[in-house]
């Protein structure tokens, strides 16, 4: 008797050591924001489809020279297309006018598609420089706010990467950052379309 409570406090105590040496550190608040200069979401909340409801009160525009709360829009979009990117990343700067081209002509022909930055910055300055840049005419979901949001989960091991997400968040296709990769969501509108 006296060797199994022995064996089952030694058995406890290791996988008590494996489970703490396998969890990730995690980031506090206050760490977050020695990071990067979190923006306060000020707005109302929207009734908006239930993912775009999840991240719109932290999503930013582009006004001007600024970046200001995006405002919910009249009709809202069924469709997100992440698109994850950031200031630091060659291929990104490559591929974002691209995607700014098709967006320009696609948003148009398809408005329950909206296209939204997430961003991998984690500085707060290179972010708005890059935005600003590159006048990118959609949303942007800060870094910060991309790890307390649901699109933390679809975070990409490589970017520029696209996620397109339905009005629930569940993922109709995901995809390297490509022009291709556009004519792929091109045809998931068109099917949409057709409904």
């Amino acid at each position: 008797m006296r060797l199994s409570a022995s064996f089952s406090l030694l058995l406890m105590l290791c996988c008590a050591a494996c489970n703490n040496s396998k969890r990730p550190a995690q980031e506090t608040s206050a760490s977050k924001e020695r990071l990067f200069r979190a923006y306060p979401a000020t707005h109302e909340s929207t009734a908006c489809t239930p993912f775009l409801e999840k991240i719109q009160p932290s999503l930013l525009i582009l006004k001007g020279n600024n970046l200001e709360t995006f405002q919910k829009p009249k009709k809202c979009p069924r469709f997100v297309l992440l698109y994850f990117s950031a200031s630091w990343c060659p291929p990104c700067h490559l591929f974002t006018p691209e995607l700014k081209s098709w967006y320009s002509t696609a948003h148009p022909k398809y408005p329950e598609l909206e296209v939204v930055l997430a961003s991998m910055d984690r500085d707060w300055v290179a972010m708005e420089e890059y935005v600003r840049q590159t006048k990118m005419p959609w949303p942007v979901l800060a870094w910060p706010n991309v790890i307390d949001s649901p699109v933390e989960k679809l975070l990409p091991e490589e970017i520029p990467y696209l996620v397109l997400v339905d009005d629930e968040g569940m993922v109709l296709m995901a995809a390297r950052g490509m022009v291709k990769t556009l004519g792929l969501v091109e045809k998931i509108m068109q099917k949409d379309d057709g409904k």
